[in-house]
């Protein structure tokens, strides 16, 4: 479901890839346990790992419906709606089950209901399995929101009330705190049956720690990055993960790893200027080009974007649908931020949809000048937090 998921303006044109989607919710459904879901189906004990996958999975698919909904036809009695209500009740079971096991610390260990040393990469799966809960469209009564109030705690310690943006700075602060111990790790996950499983910790917990705020310039992942940069293998043109034969190419750390570095592009243009005066010191040290100043930009007709430079170049590139609609959105006042949930509202996305729509059409202004303009829509805060304006 995740993975068909990346790709969801396909699958919703596409009725055997909506069907498997929808199979694999039904199959989500039956197979839920008390506390979450199981590493393999069937048996009564539930698993942070698969736990944390469905809450991923899951919450890919509630944006999805989010974003893509209204092109969604109804299949019988089934409604856009109704499968929202079906996957916003297995998300909170989700968030729920994995909750009752973290600790006072902000971790997790890495198996539940046993008293194990910390999990670094079982941490940082909840981490980004609660971001990733939380729901833009709080219009809704089943919405979780970070504001959201859970029961944490349980089996090690005794139950607290926790908003979820608490739990998620409990756990970033708990990863950056402990680096030393994840920074160069590969983890092996005893809890998987059957197989030998191993986590990049080195790399999941960079990104996970990245999901929760982190700098990509803190000096605590310093040591996590260079170590990452140090297993390209230039033959293969992929990572490596090193074992006790030495360095081997693999996917499995290609995916970790890339998975790090597309977080810290996210999490850079998430960061205002003010916020990041360390970043921008940083950036202009290696000699990056914050690019050429943008002194116009305007929507023609329903298809398409011109920008103009301080040089005097013109370059214009196509944008519809959501694409246009962010952009007319930010020239009703291109001087004044707007906050991401009134961008979400207006465009009818989720929240954690607005910076993927940003990042798009900022790409393609790149493109479309040869590199000349970057982020011509920068991250600015608002009077409701975290937003995005044109022009300074």
């Amino acid at each position: 479901m995740r993975g068909l998921l990346e790709f969801p303006q396909i699958v919703f044109r596409e009725d055997d890839l909506l069907e498997s989607v929808l199979w694999c919710l039904a199959w989500l459904e039956r197979h839920k346990i008390e506390g979450g879901w199981p590493e393999v189906a069937g048996i009564n004990d539930a698993s942070i790992h698969q736990t944390t996958l469905a809450v991923l999975a899951l919450s890919r698919l509630r944006d999805s419906l989010l974003d893509f909904g209204s092109e969604y036809e109804v299949h019988g009695s089934t409604t856009v709606g109704s499968v929202l209500e079906r996957v916003r009740e297995l998300i909170a079971h989700g968030v729920r089950g994995y909750l009752y096991h973290r600790r006072r610390d902000g971790s997790w260990g890495w198996r539940t209901y046993v008293d194990t040393a910390s999990s670094p990469s079982k941490t940082s799966l909840c981490l980004l399995a609660t971001s990733a809960a939380i729901d833009g469209n709080s219009d809704q009564h089943s919405s979780i929101n970070g504001d959201s109030h859970f029961e944490v705690g349980g089996v090690t310690s005794g139950v607290e009330s926790l908003q979820l943006r608490e739990v998620i700075a409990g756990a970033t602060q708990w990863l950056l705190r402990n680096h030393v111990r994840w920074e160069t790790l590969i983890e092996d996950d005893k809890d998987v049956q059957g197989t030998s499983w191993n986590h990049m910790a080195y790399a999941l917990c960079v990104h996970a720690a990245l999901e929760g705020g982190a700098n990509p310039y803190d000096s605590r992942l310093k040591s996590a990055w260079s170590y990452m940069g140090s297993l390209w293998d230039a033959e293969s043109k992929i990572w490596a993960e090193r074992g006790v034969s030495g360095r081997n190419p693999t996917i499995r750390a290609s995916y970790y790893t890339v998975c790090a570095y597309e977080q810290a592009r996210v999490r850079l243009s998430d960061i205002s200027m003010e916020e990041q005066s360390g970043v921008a010191r940083s950036a202009r040290s290696n000699n990056v080009d914050d690019g050429v100043k943008v002194t116009s930009v305007r929507a023609e007709g329903n298809e398409k974007i011109v920008v103009e430079t301080v040089t005097g170049d013109r370059y214009e590139c196509v944008a519809t649908g959501k694409l246009l609609k962010l952009i007319q959105l930010l020239l009703s006042d291109p001087r004044k931020p707007h906050s991401r949930q009134q961008l979400a509202r207006e465009m009818a996305i989720s929240v954690n949809s607005v910076p993927k729509y940003v990042q798009r059409l900022n790409d393609r202004i790149t493109d479309a000048s040869d590199g000349r303009v970057v982020q011509l829509i920068r991250s600015k805060e608002s009077p409701e937090g975290r937003g995005y304006q044109i022009l300074d």
